[in-house]
């Protein structure tokens, strides 16, 4: 039997090109557009880091589009050819929300497609942002009313090409489905196939009911499969009872019977039975997934150094100073503390990005090699290390009180405070900084060669080191005080810390 039909019976082709509307040469209608700061935290499910930045936003059509050069337009003169779009986002089933907890900056909404992309838009114009949440949010309820669930359909059709997951996921029986996922069979899913009504009204006035393979059912939404069972039954319990049918090809066609033939409809009571076993197996399927604790206690799941909370890695590694940390500061030790403007001069990025890419991939890092022989490509990875903290090294809780502590008149208070600030930091955080700061001490031994005072390095590193949880508008006058505790820090380090801690 020739299983591409289970597949390509619920799937309705699109319109012809004689159809279609862009055949006239007509473009899509511009809703809105407009200069907006846009950043991405999501991909595909995946969390990334935050990187802000202007973008010229234009609602057309379905579609939001982001635009990286906005100087030359304007929402009158804007049309699609006149420029390349960075990216855009398809509004259909996309959830749109105001948030406060995801940034520091005041109107910012997030955009979740249903591909898992997620975007935060900003305005420092409240009327401007609610303007364009509420022009948004017309269009994703317009679609939805026009024709709804159509892609979440299509977005699970696309996520169940995992032939991998299924051949060693669940039982015996489940496996002699997995053939229904070979690729000359996922190949006929296609993203230019839309549903463009619900499956159990595509399917109601047949006389037979074919089945949904398990492969699609296994990465259908909740509350899609849900309506799937609710609605037509026979769709769904007919997946699991054709897989522990036999081989046979008789036994193979009584999963899809001739249209000539009519199946007369199920009671009640055994449609709820079949309701019944289907959220069981479908439910045993699921919990057969490990979580994700297990995978990182077996070491099959690790968190990468670059972004990673401190407490943790220092706890993985079992110290409290992180390794990448000693091993920078011992390659400038070696052979850069006489090197003129250390830490000050940036490295290539691109190489700095490599090392940081075999950092996160516990390759195996040997700084003395040829490749790393730029000491800025080491310093400038370090500083990076810093900045990609999800809490600075300095805690965002101790913030605020070495602001404080640094604005204070009298100097021998103001380094006792600090003392008692810095001892009383987690453990991890409090000999990292001391590290650090024995390290730069070295530096500060060589100034003479590296041009490297104690005010460059307050300056180099108040912003690296510490940095406030919420910008509150005086970040240019906290950072003076930033560099100036990084210096008072220097200049009174055996007061402050005494012997204590690692060396």
């Amino acid at each position: 039997m020739d299983y591409s039909c289970n597949v390509t019976n619920i799937i309705v082709e699109p319109p012809s090109p004689e159809s279609s509307p862009d055949s006239d040469g007509c473009t899509p209608e511009l809703e809105k557009a407009g200069l907006l700061n846009k950043t991405k935290i999501a991909e595909g499910g995946r969390k990334l880091r935050k990187s802000w930045s202007p973008s010229w936003v234009v609602l057309v059509g379905n579609s939001l589009v982001f635009f990286k050069d906005p100087k030359s337009q304007t929402p009158s003169s804007w049309k699609p050819g006149n420029s390349r779009p960075e990216s855009s986002v398809d509004l259909r089933g996309a959830q749109l929300q105001w948030t406060n907890d995801l940034s520091s900056k005041k109107n910012v909404f997030k955009l979740r497609t249903v591909t898992g992309n997620e975007f935060l838009l900003q305005s420092e114009t409240d009327s401007l942002i609610k303007e364009w949440f509420n022009t948004i949010q017309n269009v994703i309820v317009r679609l939805d009313r026009e024709n709804p669930l159509d892609n979440v359909l299509l977005y699970s059709l696309r996520r169940a090409g995992s032939v991998e997951m299924l051949e060693h996921s669940g039982d015996e029986e489940d496996r002699r489905t997995s053939r229904l996922t070979h690729p000359s069979i996922l190949s006929s899913i296609q993203p230019t196939y839309i549903f463009t009504r619900p499956p159990w009204q595509i399917f109601s006035h047949l006389h037979y009911r074919p089945a949904l393979p398990l492969f699609i059912l296994a990465t259908l939404p909740s509350h899609l499969f849900s309506s799937l069972v609710t609605e037509c039954p026979a769709l769904t319990s007919s997946s699991f009872s054709s897989s522990s049918s036999s081989s046979s090809p008789r036994s193979s066609s009584s999963t899809f019977s001739s249209p000539s033939s009519t199946v007369p409809r199920s009671s009640s009571n055994l449609e709820n039975t079949e309701r019944k076993r289907v959220k069981t197996r479908l439910k045993k399927l699921i919990m057969r997934r490990p979580p994700l604790q297990a995978l990182q206690e077996k070491g099959l799941i690790k968190d990468q150094v670059f972004g990673c909370c401190l407490e943790m890695l220092c706890n993985r590694e079992k110290s409290t100073v992180p390794r990448f940390v000693r091993l920078c500061t011992e390659a400038v030790e070696s052979r850069g503390l006489e090197t003129d403007g250390i830490y000050r001069v940036s490295g290539n990025l691109a190489v700095i990005q490599k090392l940081r890419y075999l950092v996160n991939h516990e390759e195996k890092l040997n700084l003395g090699d040829g490749e790393w022989e730029d000491i800025h490509v080491i310093t400038g990875a370090l500083k990076l290390f810093f900045r990609e903290l999800p809490e600075p090294l300095v805690p965002y809780g101790f913030f605020t009180d070495i602001v404080e502590t640094a604005k204070m008149s009298d100097y021998m208070d103001k380094v006792d405070r600090l003392k008692c600030l810095v001892l009383n930091m987690p453990p991890p955080n409090h000999d990292t900084l001391l590290f650090m700061c024995r390290h730069l001490k070295r530096v500060l031994e060589h100034s003479d060669s590296n041009r490297m005072t104690t005010q460059n390095i307050g300056i180099v590193f108040g912003p690296t080191l510490m940095r406030p949880e919420r910008d509150n508008g005086n970040m240019a006058v906290n950072m003076v005080y930033q560099n100036q505790a990084v210096e008072l820090i220097l200049s009174e380090f055996d007061h402050i810390f005494g012997t204590r801690g690692p060396s």
